[in-house]
């Protein structure tokens, strides 16, 4: 006798779906902001690669947190703070 096993397969949820969408649309526009500022020259390069990888490995949240802070920092920089 053979025993079936049952394949569970993972199913989303139009919800689900809708959060990975919306995710990925907010990485796309952190991406775009990101090359504009490096390329005038608002943030280093270094700095650039590093909130462009948190932002590819899905911690947007943290990638717009990171240019925020690199954006403030420089502000306080430039008044002589």
């Amino acid at each position: 006798m053979t025993q079936k096993q049952s394949v569970s397969r993972e199913i989303k949820t139009a919800e689900a779906v809708r959060e990975d969408a919306g995710r990925y649309l907010r990485a796309r526009q952190i991406l775009r902001e990101l090359r504009g500022r490096r390329v005038s020259g608002e943030i280093t390069a270094q700095q650039y690669r590093t909130i462009r990888g948190q932002a590819l490995a899905g911690d947007v949240d943290g990638a717009v947190k990171g240019l925020a802070k690199v954006l403030r920092k420089r502000e306080l920089e430039g008044m002589g703070l």
